[in-house]
Parts: structure tokens; sequence; C-alpha cells
């Protein structure tokens, strides 16, 4: 009877290591081995502003278009995503202000240094393709007549590898306004915080040969201006430290709704997956008017070789036309525009700290 329970014992605990050896590589298998995304990045901002004073009722008037096209390199956070799933009160404690991403990347994405000089010796690195286009109208003396013509007409597409975007993806928490604190969003969504950094040991500036003509006082028109054009890209594209309202200010935060999706799709990275948001700003002081409108579409996905970017000679903005009458820039909505429905999921060399 002894040796029959002896070998019964012995039985179980085999039972039982072989049972977990199992569930071991059960979990194995099941756990989520993808670290990193590589992606697509798109941003266009249109920009328009008015300066005072008024003269003979216009007033000077610039209108901005950017584009900005990169690939990018990034880490999920699988254990914050986890957590938040898990206690969603968690997600509260995610500041305006501080970086608790769910997925952080970098078109210059830093993978190893060396631990001894913390030199960098190893990172993605992906150019940037930007298109700018500028034009400017003012009061000018034409024969003897002061009338309000194009003072300047700009434009430039080229690649930039001078510069890099950040892009941090983490819980919405409004940032308080000067009126007090501002209530947490019953329904939780992602912001995008994306700023724009430079490798500052590199002291030219991004420019390009472009169209570039000027208004010549002497000759009384636009004449052509030998001189190449900027490239740079802004350094804040979005901030989450920035209240949504703030006096006549106006700040929409470039919100991503479908937190459910991405985090099952962060969790289980194995097709790709889309979003789309865009955001208005609207800015007024003694001096100006201006409002921003922002568009972002973000393609993510398993590391893969990203398609060449487009021909740059194909890739362009909407022409800007001069304006007529004043539009009205100020918001009919406080709160300005909702951000676009959620696309249906198909499924940092290091950048100089930006100042906020």
């Amino acid at each position: 009877m002894i040796i029959l329970y002896k070998k019964k014992y012995w039985m179980i605990i085999l039972v039982f290591l072989i049972y977990n050896i199992n569930y071991s590589q059960f979990q194995k298998n099941n756990t989520p081995d993808v670290e990193f995304l590589e992606g697509r990045i798109y941003i266009q901002i249109n920009e328009i502003s008015y300066y005072n004073p008024i003269k003979n009722g216009r007033r000077r008037v610039e209108q901005k278009q950017t584009s900005i096209t990169s690939g990018f390199y990034g880490r999920i956070s699988t254990h914050r995503v986890q957590l938040y799933q898990s206690k969603p009160t968690e997600r509260l404690k995610c500041e305006s202000y501080t970086s608790c991403p769910v997925f952080n990347g970098s078109s210059k994405f830093v993978l190893q240094r060396d631990p001894n000089t913390l030199k960098i010796t190893e990172s993605k690195e992906y150019p940037l393709q930007v298109s700018t286009k500028y034009l400017a109208q003012d009061f000018k003396w034409v024969k003897d007549q002061e009338k309000f013509v194009v003072t300047a007409s700009t434009q430039a597409s080229g690649i930039n590898t001078l510069e890099g975007l950040n892009i941090e993806i983490k819980p919405f928490n409004p940032a308080d306004n000067a009126e007090g604190v501002t209530l947490a969003p019953l329904v939780p969504s992602y912001v995008l915080w994306i700023t724009g950094g430079r490798d500052w040991t590199l002291a030219d500036e991004p420019k390009q040969d472009g169209t570039n003509l000027l208004w010549d006082d002497f000759k009384e028109q636009l004449m052509p201006v030998d001189e190449p054009l900027s490239l740079g890209i802004p350094y804040e594209i979005n901030t989450p430290e920035i209240p949504e309202r703030d006096g006549e200010n106006v700040y929409q935060q470039l919100l991503w709704k479908d937190v459910k999706g991405f985090d099952a799709f962060l969790l289980n990275p194995y097709k790709a997956y889309s979003m789309s948001t865009m955001g208005s700003r609207y800015y007024k002081d003694d001096y100006s008017e201006t409002k921003v409108s922002i568009t972002i579409t973000i393609s993510l996905g398993p590391v893969i070789e990203l398609a060449p970017l487009e021909n740059i000679d194909d890739f362009d903005l909407a022409p800007l036309e001069p304006l007529g009458e004043e539009i009205p820039l100020a918001p009919l909505d406080p709160v300005g525009i909702a951000p676009l429905d959620p696309v249906v999921p198909e499924g940092t060399l290091e950048l100089t700290p930006i100042k906020k």
C-alpha cells in the first residue's frame, strides 16, 4: 500500500509539472512578442493671420500651408496598456504635462548607446518630406495710389534631414486654464503629443530652392529673389500641456477616441492600424488674430520595409489664392471642431529636448 501511495504521489507531481510546463509554453506563445512598430505620419497645417492696425478697412494678411510626411519607428509600452485596461482610473493619473505613453516613437529613434560615452551606436532614421506655401497681402504704393496687393509669394518642397518628429500617444487629461481646474473627460481618449526637434550639432538650416517672389518698392511689383527657402518645421505641433480654452484663445487637442481598438492593436499588432484626426486653434492679442487647422494621419504596423516617399514633384499643396474681404477667424463654437470619427482599423540619433 505504501509503495502504491508513493507511486500515486509521484504521478500527481509529474502531471502537475507537465501541466505547468505546457501552461508556461502556452503563455509564452500567446504573449505579444512585438515590441517595436514602424509607421508613417502625414501632417498638414493651414494658417491664416490678420495683423493690426486696420488701414482703409483692411488688415495685412498672411496665409501659410505646411505639409510634412515621414516614416517613424517606436516602442509599445505593453505593461502600461495592460495597466490601463485592468485599472481604468490609472489613466487619470497621466497628467497633461507628464510622459506616460502607450506608444512612443520618432523619425530619429535611438535604439542603443555606448554605455561609457553615451554616444548613439544604433538608431532608426527617416527623412522628412516637407512642402510649404506662403502668401502675404498688404497696402503698397502703385502709381501714386495705395493698393492692397500681394507682397510675397513663396513655395518650396524638399527633403529635411536636419529635423525630426517625436510622437507620443498617451491618455488625454485636459490641462488647467487660468480659470482653474478642468474636469476630466467622461469618455477616455488618447491624445497625440507631437513635437518637432533638431540635431543642434548641425548648424545648417534646412533650405531648398523654390519660387520666391517679394514685393519691390522701386519697381512696384513682385520680383523673383534668388534665395533658398526654409523647410523648417514647427517645434510645437500638438502639446497636451496647453489648455483647450484660455480667454478668447482656443486650442483643440488632437484626440483619438478608439481607445479599445487601439489598445487591442498594441497588444496584438499583427495587422496595420490607421488613425486620422484634426483640430483647430484660434489666437488673438492686441496685434494679430490667427486661425490654425491641423490634420494628422498615422499608419502603424509591424516592422516592414516602407514604400518610398512620393516623388517631390507630385507632392504638392492646394494653391493659395489672394483674399478679398476679410473672413471671420473666431470660432463659432468655443471648443472648436470635434475630431474625425475613428478609422476602422485594418487591423530618437536623438533630438534636442524642446522647451515647453
